[in-house]
């Protein structure tokens, strides 16, 4: 980056994405940054393991953050309550710390230091100028990415620059290297086991080579569940209901009548795996198109919470930029679509992923405005804007999916 950074164009784009994100970063927040940090701070300060949705190593990630500060703020534990099971009564008064700014814009900043590096790394895809300041802007001002990480404030990015990396060594042909940086990000986030069965068709023939790389593919994930199994406190982990994870995996179905139903993710998934497979399409240079539209599908056609749409702008960037002239404006189009129908899906979560987020400013103030959503109950009562959200994605992912197989 430092031969880009004495383009005036490049530094004056990269320079305002980064001031666009110091300036949200101390006034913006969610629950759930205080939620991961309490959980972490719980278990690096009091050896106090509570149940996750997420991989522990997540945990441990935020854990060590809070060490590094420690350093530098000692009084920086003093923030999260000792039992985090009481961190949405303390909540308030986690809000009317008068160190509230400087701590949420401490717990954010890797999220930028790490979202540099990856930005770095996946520049060194694209050979011209012209390809990487596209790539940079697509990137810098991907609302997914500003949202997610400087806004609801979700350590997204590093599992992310894990998957740069796994691309990288495996254009630059280290096998190994790729595949450890893969499992990695699988421990961290479980969304890329969905681009396992086409990353083993890149894998080597001979079944010693083969096996090896699938050793070292789940080892971290294995170590991982190892790591959980071992440090988890029973007594205090939430039984999973398999009609919860059947609800946020598999909504999306046809009934076949006697109460039997076609679940359309995996039928759509394993005759694009059949496709790519039999019609031997799948090449180390394609294959992130491929992951793509995986992951394009699969949030089309799942219940999804609204950062999970960070997952694609890597892809989103990489598309655009590798995208002939001709095609750009409708690319841009179709991301306007995705980005309409993202931002009307989100208001299924109410005030809490709307003014809510704002509640570090003035908590009581915008706690008190309420969900976007009650105004369309009030004057639209016939609309329904999360399932109209729900539509424009499926329409402008399946329009986007067509476009990458033709190129294929």
């Amino acid at each position: 980056m430092r031969k880009l950074i004495k383009n005036p164009r490049f530094l004056f784009w990269l320079s305002l994405g980064i001031l666009l994100r110091l300036i949200l970063m101390p006034f913006t927040a969610h629950e759930d940054l205080f939620s991961i940090y309490t959980k972490a701070s719980a278990a690096v300060f009091q050896n106090r393991y509570y149940p996750l949705s997420f991989s522990y190593s997540w945990l441990l990630a935020h854990g060590l953050i809070l060490k590094i500060y420690q350093f530098l703020w000692p009084q920086i534990t003093d923030f999260f309550p000792s039992d985090p099971i009481t961190l949405v009564s303390n909540l308030q008064k986690v809000l009317a710390n008068p160190y509230l700014f400087r701590l949420i814009f401490l717990l954010k900043l890797p999220f930028l230091i790490i979202e540099l590096i990856t930005l770095n790394w996946f520049l060194k895809f694209f050979i011209n100028q012209k390809q990487k300041l596209t790539a940079l802007i697509t990137w810098l001002y991907n609302p997914f990415i500003i949202y997610t990480l400087y806004i609801h404030g979700r350590f997204e990015a590093l599992p992310i620059l894990f998957i740069v990396g796994f691309f990288w060594f495996l254009k630059n042909k280290k096998l190994s290297l790729a595949s450890l940086f893969l499992g990695i990000s699988l421990s961290l986030r479980m969304y890329p086991v969905i681009f396992i069965p086409f990353v083993l068709l890149i894998y080597p023939k001979k079944l010693t080579h083969f096996l090896k790389q699938l050793l070292i593919l789940f080892t971290p994930l294995v170590a991982t569940i190892l790591l959980s199994l071992k440090i988890r406190d029973t007594s205090i982990i939430p039984v999973q209901k398999p009609a919860l994870i059947q609800e946020f995996l598999l909504p999306a179905k046809i009934s076949v009548g006697n109460g039997r139903s076609i679940y359309l993710l995996p039928v759509v998934l394993i005759g694009l795996f059949l496709y790519a497979w039999l019609n031997q399409k799948i090449t180390q240079k394609n294959l992130w198109k491929w992951c793509y539209l995986t992951l394009l599908i699969t949030l089309s056609l799942i219940f999804f919470h609204p950062q999970y749409f960070t997952w694609i702008a890597l892809f989103s960037a990489w598309q655009l930029a590798r995208a002939s002239k001709k095609l750009h404006s409708k690319l841009i189009k179709l991301y306007l679509v995705q980005f309409l129908g993202w931002l009307m899906t989100s208001l299924h979560w109410g005030k809490s992923l709307a003014f809510g987020l704002l509640a570090p400013i003035n908590p009581y103030f915008f706690n008190a405005i309420g969900s976007p959503i009650v105004l369309f109950e009030r004057y639209l009562p016939l609309l329904d804007p999360v399932s109209l959200g729900r539509s424009l994605i499926l329409v402008s992912h399946f329009y986007l999916s067509w476009l990458i197989i033709k190129k294929i």
